[in-house]
């Protein structure tokens, strides 16, 4: 199977059975555990059982250069499912402001059906009074993809909270008049380096500190041009 149409596959047949009862946190840092339940491909009535933890931080306004770098503790073939989910269009970048941090602690292999392994581990759950585990029904030799796209799906559901909380606190006014600061900064630089060219290093310094260097290197190298 393809790279591309195995995701596709793993994408269509990972569920969400038990999803987290809390939003993501807007404020501080969320962490949710979970039971990835998968059927071993070679063996029949065998069940793995992956548990582990994903950590969320608080979102940031400022989206990072490589959307990718949201997402650590997960092998390459999930990073290239996050290129094609952070393209779909209801992600709103101003959400995935969030680094995920996935963390697996225990892997387990049970007997039984996969409705018997995962009503075991609901009963569980139910006892505990957990709020912030989920258990998540995916394929096991792609499970990493199954798992991001159950944090995909769990940020889109948090998302109208985030938004908001962000909104109240008057977050977004601050970073979008931060932002014209940064570029009203990056302007007058470039005024200078034009006259001065020993302004040249200081402009270098300052898009790479704000992370806009790559918008304007076009710019930035046509000031060597005519020295």
């Amino acid at each position: 199977m393809r790279e591309r149409e195995k995701i596709k596959y793993t994408m269509r047949n990972t569920k969400v059975l038990r999803p987290p009862r809390q939003s993501l946190a807007t404020f501080g840092i969320t962490n949710i555990y979970y039971y990835l339940v998968t059927e071993l491909l070679d063996r029949a009535n065998r069940i793995r059982i992956r548990e582990g933890r994903v950590s969320a931080e608080r979102p940031k306004i400022i989206f990072p250069q490589d959307p990718t770098d949201i997402f650590e503790g997960f092998g390459e073939e999930a990073k290239k499912y996050a290129q094609m989910l952070l393209q779909r269009p209801e992600f709103d970048y101003r959400i995935l402001e969030y680094k995920f941090r996935n963390e697996l602690k225990k892997i387990d292999v049970k007997s039984g059906s996969l409705d018997s392994v995962v009503a075991r581990i609901n009963e569980m759950l139910n006892r505990e009074g957990s709020k912030l585990t989920a258990i998540i029904k995916g394929v096991d030799d792609a499970w990493e993809v199954s798992l991001m796209k159950f944090i995909a799906e769990t940020t889109i559901k948090s998302s109208h909270i985030n938004i908001m909380e962000l909104e109240e606190r008057g977050f977004f006014e601050r970073r979008d008049q931060s932002f014209r600061t940064m570029r009203e900064k990056i302007e007058e630089l470039f005024r200078q380096a034009e006259r001065d060219k020993t302004k040249i290093s200081e402009l270098a310094t300052k898009l790479n500190e704000f992370g806009l260097f790559k918008e304007y290197e076009d710019r930035f190298f046509n000031l060597f041009r005519g020295q």
